[in-house]
């Protein structure tokens, strides 16, 4: 509704709006929670927020990518410690208090749309995944192989990933993108694993494994 539309509404049951109020129009409402597929900002560049994980210590966090590094921020909040294995391109990020709070079981398929996580899955050749990437968006495949090595272009060894392409054969078609890093894989309603590297033709993730290896749990309710 634009703001014409707006006033006229108002007109029609008669409802004034006060002196020195003024009405904005604008695209979409901001962020009121934290989720799994959330745009987190790194220095140089964007990553994708993975699952909301909690500690033993009941700390709120969300999971990460190694390779996106420190620094990161969510809708303009600065997020805190960052913790990882980087010989498995996997992290995790504390959160401060005031997002905290927002956070939520549940990961981005759209722009507005949700799906709840209620569990986690270890996946194996032939398992149908799903992932959400700031870049890609929603897309899925088909896992390849488990427990997979290689050397990404930069030079980093990475070990254990899942290996996964739109038809589940090798060289079958990556679906990820720059950008999408970090970001949640998922079965159905259970965490699988984080967005880790790609080539054109093969995607590679990180096990949920990796995650919980952290001493954090994969927030379900």
């Amino acid at each position: 509704m634009d703001e014409n539309a707006f006033v006229d509404a108002l007109s029609m049951n008669r409802v004034n709006i006060p002196k020195g109020v003024s009405i904005t129009e604008i695209s979409e409402l901001p962020n009121t929670t934290i989720s799994g597929g959330d745009l987190i900002n790194v220095p140089g560049g964007i990553c994708t927020a993975g699952f909301i994980v909690r500690n033993t210590a009941n700390t709120l966090g969300v999971a990460s990518a190694h390779h996106c590094g420190g620094g990161q921020t969510w809708n303009g909040n600065a997020l805190g410690q960052f913790r990882s294995i980087p010989s498995r391109d996997t992290a995790w990020v504390e959160l401060p208090a005031n997002v905290a709070a927002l956070a939520q079981n549940r990961v981005r398929t759209g722009p507005n749309t949700f799906r709840e996580i209620t569990g986690t899955q270890v996946v194996n050749p032939g398992t149908s995944i799903c992932m959400f990437g700031n870049t890609s968006g929603f897309q899925c495949g088909i896992v390849v192989s488990n427990n997979v090595n290689t050397t990404y272009a930069t030079g980093q060894s990475v070990a254990n990933l899942i290996h996964a392409t739109r038809n589940g054969q090798p060289g079958g078609g990556g679906f990820l993108q720059g950008g999408d890093s970090g970001g949640p894989m998922f079965v159905g309603n259970n965490a699988a694993g984080t967005n880790a590297a790609t080539t054109a033709n093969d995607s590679y993730f990180a096990p949920i494994a990796n995650t919980t290896a952290m001493a954090v749990n994969v927030l379900t309710q």
